[in-house]
């Protein structure tokens, strides 16, 4: 639980373990991880978040130049404003989007409030549902839907890079179950360094799955 907004005074929020809310919104070039779900109660400015699981926006998500937002599970949120949304499950939108990317392998569904989609790509393996597809202005607006799952050379390449880094890992934490007890046991000048190495394998594990 963080009860307030992250922003520079706070500095970035990346957990090592469960699930993790935030109570006020995140703030322009910020980044916020968690293994579990990730649930904003307010807004997202231009900032990465990364949920291993689903990821629940209670306001909107405008980016800028850097802003991304992915889940492994499904992505809820009010509106999306030229931002880049993927989900491994489905997005689910309370009102509008506008000039984003929505990339979903669900369903991609905006049927309540206004329930536009205009502008940018929308791109689902699983069908789409909205009340309005582009506007009066003319924007263009590219809708995708093919179950076919294109497999990109950077994204083979990542994943194999993933995958090198966790053997890495795995030899240097070994067989070990690294539960809180076994972190507590640790000599003190041990903890933060294997505390370092869960985080980055759990995102990492995180990042392999979705690839």
């Amino acid at each position: 639980l963080h009860p307030g907004d992250v922003s520079p005074a706070t500095g970035h929020l990346l957990a090592i373990r469960g699930h993790l809310l935030i109570q006020g919104r995140i703030h322009d070039g910020m980044e916020v991880r968690s293994p579990g779900s990730l649930e904003i109660r307010d807004s997202s400015g231009d900032a990465i978040l990364r949920a291993g699981q689903d990821l629940a926006v209670g306001g909107g998500i405008v980016h800028q130049a850097r802003g991304s937002a992915a889940a492994l599970g499904h992505v809820s949120l009010a509106f999306a404003e030229y931002a880049r949304v993927r989900a491994g499950g489905k997005i689910q939108l309370r009102d509008h989007a506008l000039h984003s990317t929505l990339l979903a392998r669900g369903k991609i569904r905006a049927c309540e409030g206004e329930g536009r989609i205009a502008g940018g790509i929308t791109r689902s393996a699983s069908g789409l549902e909205a009340n309005i597809l582009g506007n009066e202005a003319g924007d263009k607006t590219l809708v995708i839907l093919s179950r076919e799952r294109e497999e990109p050379r950077e994204a083979q390449t990542r994943r194999e890079e993933v995958s090198r880094t966790l053997d890495r890992l795995n030899q240097v934490l070994g067989k070990r179950t690294w539960d809180e007890a076994a972190l507590v046991s640790l000599d003190l000048r041990r903890r933060p360094a294997v505390e370092e190495l869960l985080r980055r394998r759990t995102l990492l594990e995180a990042e392999r799955d979705f690839l």
